[in-house]
């Protein structure tokens, strides 16, 4: 039988940067948080305790970097998506040696998440807002931890966490500041050829 988790609050504490941000939040589920708090300490890649480091509010991304100028026409379509989305979680994976020139290099320890669905949305999003992002080809992730450069290959393929399905019916908009962090709702009914966004069906039943 599938594990399903299913999503209805959103975390005060995540903070992105500057740029807006949107994207689902996972629950923060026993066998996860015990998963970061067991990456050893003298690893993980630090620039003060406020950045980088574990990532102690698991989500992913759908679009970082959203111009703020275009809040307004982000909330319009996220709030035409049909909900409810579904990610599926795949094996434990690193983006290597990624190069920050304030900081310098560090590898991104991340739970790989298998989810056309929110490719489809990265798509609308990036094909209808102006946004800037260094990182133009969209792999959804769970981050779990920034690690010191070649420190967490022992992780790469661990499937602890492989199959597990999330259940989303609200999107995170955060607008750089945790005061600012917002929940939109997905569309709650939706019928088949509505809203001009590209998906067709119920919702739910998009997959």
């Amino acid at each position: 039988m599938d594990k399903v988790f299913h999503y209805f609050e959103f975390y005060q504490d995540i903070v992105t940067e500057n740029e807006h941000c949107v994207m689902v939040g996972l629950p923060k589920f026993q066998a996860l948080m015990d998963y970061i708090k067991n990456i050893p300490d003298n690893i993980v890649f630090r620039l003060n305790d406020k950045e980088y480091g574990k990532t102690w509010d698991p989500h992913i991304t759908v679009l970082f970097g959203v111009k703020p100028e275009e809040e307004g026409r982000a909330k319009e379509i996220l709030s035409k998506i049909p909900g409810k989305l579904v990610a599926t979680l795949g094996t434990v994976s690193l983006f290597e040696n990624v190069n920050d020139p304030d900081v310098g290099a560090f590898d991104v320890l991340k739970i790989d998440v298998n989810s056309p669905q929110l490719e489809k949305v990265n798509h609308l999003l990036t094909q209808n807002v102006e946004y800037a992002t260094d990182h133009p080809q969209y792999h959804p992730h769970v981050t779990l931890a920034y690690l010191k450069p070649g420190t967490g290959k022992k992780f790469v393929g661990d499937k602890t966490f492989q199959g597990l399905r999330f259940l989303f019916e609200v999107f995170l908009y955060s607008k750089g500041n945790r005061n600012d962090l917002e929940t939109v709702p997905m569309l709650k009914e939706y019928l088949v050829g509505g809203g001009g966004f590209g998906f067709q069906g119920t919702g739910g039943g998009y997959g």
